[in-house]
């Protein structure tokens, strides 16, 4: 076995960030809505570790979301 298959990584995908304010953590409520800094046709960002890896733009097959990457910033080898 090599390196890579005897290593894990953990993958995110963020679709965005924003900031609240101490007050409005109160009014996290089931129905509430956030938003993002991120608009819709803005690609996500694919982390590995916490280190961006790549971007990608989100899709669904067979009823699940997945993200088809669309640029690499850095080979997730180069990581672990």
């Amino acid at each position: 076995m090599n390196d890579m298959t005897e290593s894990q990584l953990h993958v995110s995908i963020e679709l965005g960030r924003t900031q609240i304010d101490t007050i409005a953590d109160k009014e996290f409520l089931p129905g509430t809505t956030i938003a993002l800094n991120q608009s819709v046709d803005e690609p996500v960002h694919v982390l590995a570790d916490n280190t961006l890896v790549a971007r990608g733009e989100i899709v669904i097959i067979n009823n699940r979301f997945c993200v088809r990457i669309t640029d690499v910033i850095a080979h997730v080898d180069a990581i672990v």
